[in-house]
Protein backbone atom coordinates (compact mmCIF):
# COMPACT_ATOMS: atom_id res chain seq x y z
CA UNK A 1 0.00 0.00 0.00
CA UNK A 2 1.35 2.96 -0.89
CA UNK A 3 1.40 6.31 1.75
CA UNK A 4 1.42 9.75 0.44
CA UNK A 5 4.32 12.28 1.06
CA UNK A 6 3.19 14.20 4.14
CA UNK A 7 1.08 11.38 5.94
CA UNK A 8 2.16 9.31 8.90
CA UNK A 9 4.04 5.94 8.25
CA UNK A 10 5.56 7.58 5.32
CA UNK A 11 8.94 6.94 6.25
CA UNK A 12 8.49 3.05 7.36
CA UNK A 13 6.48 2.64 3.89
CA UNK A 14 9.55 4.41 1.94
CA UNK A 15 12.06 2.10 3.53
CA UNK A 16 10.56 -1.17 2.72
CA UNK A 17 10.05 -0.14 -0.66
CA UNK A 18 13.51 0.47 -1.02
CA UNK A 19 14.70 -2.50 0.89
CA UNK A 20 11.85 -4.50 -1.38
CA UNK A 21 13.43 -2.89 -4.82
CA UNK A 22 17.14 -3.43 -3.60
CA UNK A 23 16.91 -6.78 -2.87
CA UNK A 24 14.56 -7.53 -6.25
CA UNK A 25 16.90 -5.46 -8.52
CA UNK A 26 20.62 -6.88 -6.68
CA UNK A 27 18.85 -10.19 -7.64
CA UNK A 28 17.61 -9.85 -11.28
CA UNK A 29 21.15 -7.94 -11.65
CA UNK A 30 22.86 -10.92 -10.53
CA UNK A 31 21.21 -13.32 -11.86
CA UNK A 32 22.01 -11.86 -15.52
CA UNK A 33 25.85 -11.45 -14.44
CA UNK A 34 25.93 -15.32 -13.64
CA UNK A 35 23.70 -16.28 -16.85
CA UNK A 36 26.44 -14.23 -18.62
CA UNK A 37 28.95 -15.24 -17.19
CA UNK A 38 28.00 -19.39 -17.31
CA UNK A 39 27.01 -19.25 -20.55
CA UNK A 40 30.25 -17.10 -22.21
CA UNK A 41 32.30 -19.76 -20.55
CA UNK A 42 33.39 -17.78 -17.86
CA UNK A 43 34.31 -14.65 -19.55
CA UNK A 44 32.56 -11.22 -17.99
CA UNK A 45 33.12 -9.46 -21.36
CA UNK A 46 29.61 -10.07 -22.66
CA UNK A 47 26.64 -8.26 -23.00
CA UNK A 48 24.68 -9.52 -19.67
CA UNK A 49 27.04 -7.96 -18.35
CA UNK A 50 26.16 -4.80 -19.47
CA UNK A 51 22.84 -5.40 -18.63
CA UNK A 52 23.65 -6.40 -15.20
CA UNK A 53 25.44 -3.30 -14.48
CA UNK A 54 22.49 -0.98 -16.13
CA UNK A 55 20.12 -2.65 -13.98
CA UNK A 56 21.81 -2.26 -11.03
CA UNK A 57 22.32 1.73 -11.69
CA UNK A 58 18.98 2.28 -9.98
CA UNK A 59 19.65 -0.32 -7.30
CA UNK A 60 22.83 1.55 -6.04
CA UNK A 61 20.15 5.11 -6.02
CA UNK A 62 17.79 2.70 -3.69
CA UNK A 63 20.63 1.74 -1.04
CA UNK A 64 21.61 5.37 -1.12
CA UNK A 65 17.81 6.60 -0.12
CA UNK A 66 17.31 3.41 2.26
CA UNK A 67 20.68 4.58 4.35
CA UNK A 68 19.05 8.32 3.86
CA UNK A 69 15.72 7.03 5.55
CA UNK A 70 17.17 4.63 7.86
CA UNK A 71 18.64 7.16 10.02
CA UNK A 72 14.78 8.44 10.79
CA UNK A 73 12.93 6.90 13.05
CA UNK A 74 9.08 8.24 12.17
CA UNK A 75 6.68 9.35 15.05
CA UNK A 76 5.43 7.76 17.86
CA UNK A 77 1.47 7.21 16.52
CA UNK A 78 0.42 8.26 20.51
CA UNK A 79 1.81 11.57 19.68
CA UNK A 80 0.28 11.83 16.28
CA UNK A 81 -2.96 10.78 16.67
CA UNK A 82 -3.07 13.98 19.81
CA UNK A 83 -2.01 16.29 17.62
CA UNK A 84 -4.10 15.19 15.40
CA UNK A 85 -6.89 15.22 17.52
CA UNK A 86 -6.14 18.83 18.31
CA UNK A 87 -6.02 19.74 14.90
CA UNK A 88 -9.37 18.49 14.21
CA UNK A 89 -10.92 21.42 16.14
CA UNK A 90 -9.35 23.96 13.33
CA UNK A 91 -11.19 23.97 10.15
CA UNK A 92 -8.39 25.22 7.79
CA UNK A 93 -5.39 23.37 9.63
CA UNK A 94 -3.97 20.66 8.34
CA UNK A 95 -0.72 18.41 9.18
CA UNK A 96 2.05 17.12 7.34
CA UNK A 97 3.83 14.49 8.81
CA UNK A 98 7.18 12.53 8.49
CA UNK A 99 9.00 15.39 6.24
CA UNK A 100 12.65 14.69 4.78
CA UNK A 101 13.28 18.15 3.10
CA UNK A 102 16.51 18.65 0.98
CA UNK A 103 18.56 21.06 -0.35
CA UNK A 104 22.63 21.79 -0.96
CA UNK A 105 22.78 21.96 3.12
CA UNK A 106 21.58 18.88 4.02
CA UNK A 107 18.65 16.94 5.11
CA UNK A 108 16.24 18.28 7.48
CA UNK A 109 13.87 16.05 9.23
CA UNK A 110 10.40 17.24 10.06
CA UNK A 111 8.19 14.60 12.30
CA UNK A 112 5.29 17.23 12.46
CA UNK A 113 4.49 20.05 10.26
CA UNK A 114 1.25 22.10 10.86
CA UNK A 115 0.13 24.42 7.96
CA UNK A 116 -2.59 27.36 8.38
CA UNK A 117 -2.46 29.67 5.21
CA UNK A 118 0.93 31.19 5.33
CA UNK A 119 2.06 29.73 8.87
CA UNK A 120 4.05 27.18 9.30
CA UNK A 121 4.12 25.06 13.48
CA UNK A 122 7.30 22.81 13.00
CA UNK A 123 8.32 19.98 15.60
CA UNK A 124 12.02 18.96 15.60
CA UNK A 125 12.84 16.11 17.39
CA UNK A 126 16.12 15.45 16.20
CA UNK A 127 18.11 13.26 19.04
CA UNK A 128 21.02 15.89 19.12
CA UNK A 129 18.31 18.43 20.75
CA UNK A 130 18.39 16.88 23.87
CA UNK A 131 21.57 17.33 24.43
CA UNK A 132 21.79 21.30 23.43
CA UNK A 133 21.92 23.71 26.35
CA UNK A 134 18.76 26.87 25.93
CA UNK A 135 21.38 29.11 23.61
CA UNK A 136 22.26 26.07 21.39
CA UNK A 137 18.71 25.24 21.19
CA UNK A 138 17.30 27.84 20.08
CA UNK A 139 19.88 28.95 17.23
CA UNK A 140 18.98 25.07 16.35
CA UNK A 141 15.33 25.92 16.10
CA UNK A 142 15.91 29.26 14.49
CA UNK A 143 18.27 27.38 11.26
CA UNK A 144 14.96 24.93 11.13
CA UNK A 145 12.82 28.42 10.42
CA UNK A 146 15.38 29.93 8.16
CA UNK A 147 15.44 26.63 6.57
CA UNK A 148 11.93 26.64 5.63
CA UNK A 149 11.57 30.36 5.11
CA UNK A 150 14.08 29.80 2.37
CA UNK A 151 12.64 27.45 0.58
CA UNK A 152 9.53 30.01 -0.06
CA UNK A 153 11.55 32.86 -1.16
CA UNK A 154 12.03 32.28 -4.30
CA UNK A 155 8.08 31.63 -4.91
CA UNK A 156 7.68 34.72 -3.30
CA UNK A 157 5.36 33.57 -0.39
CA UNK A 158 5.49 35.45 3.16
CA UNK A 159 6.19 32.80 5.93
CA UNK A 160 5.58 32.93 9.42
CA UNK A 161 7.67 29.75 10.78
CA UNK A 162 7.97 28.74 14.56
CA UNK A 163 9.93 25.57 14.94
CA UNK A 164 9.52 23.63 18.65
CA UNK A 165 11.56 20.83 20.35
CA UNK A 166 8.88 20.30 22.53
CA UNK A 167 6.21 18.74 21.47
CA UNK A 168 3.83 19.73 24.35
CA UNK A 169 4.70 23.61 23.30
CA UNK A 170 3.35 22.75 19.82
CA UNK A 171 0.17 21.38 20.93
CA UNK A 172 -0.17 23.94 23.20
CA UNK A 173 0.00 26.36 20.13
CA UNK A 174 -1.78 24.64 18.20
CA UNK A 175 -4.94 24.66 20.44
CA UNK A 176 -4.41 28.57 20.96
CA UNK A 177 -3.60 30.25 18.04
CA UNK A 178 -5.95 31.87 15.84
CA UNK A 179 -6.31 30.45 12.26
CA UNK A 180 -7.00 32.22 8.66
CA UNK A 181 -9.42 31.03 6.25
CA UNK A 182 -7.53 29.48 3.81
CA UNK A 183 -6.29 30.81 -0.09
CA UNK A 184 -4.20 29.21 -2.74
CA UNK A 185 -1.43 30.57 -0.69
CA UNK A 186 -2.00 27.27 1.88
CA UNK A 187 -2.27 24.59 -1.23
CA UNK A 188 1.28 26.59 -2.38
CA UNK A 189 3.09 26.23 0.98
CA UNK A 190 2.02 22.47 0.82
CA UNK A 191 2.86 21.69 -2.56
CA UNK A 192 6.32 23.22 -1.89
CA UNK A 193 7.08 21.42 1.37
CA UNK A 194 6.16 18.37 -0.31
CA UNK A 195 8.30 19.17 -3.67
CA UNK A 196 11.27 19.76 -1.31
CA UNK A 197 10.22 16.34 0.58
CA UNK A 198 11.89 12.80 0.01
Amino acid sequence: MKIPKGSFGYLKNQRMKYLTNIIVFLSISILIFLIGFITSDYDNGNYFTIVAILLFLPTALWIVRYIIFAKYKGPDKAKYLILEAAIKEKAHTGILVDLLLTNNKGIQYLPFVVVNENRLLVYTNDKQLANLDKNALDKSLKNTENYLKNIYKPKGIELNVNAYGDLEMLIKEVKTFKETETTQIHNDVIYQLLLHCM
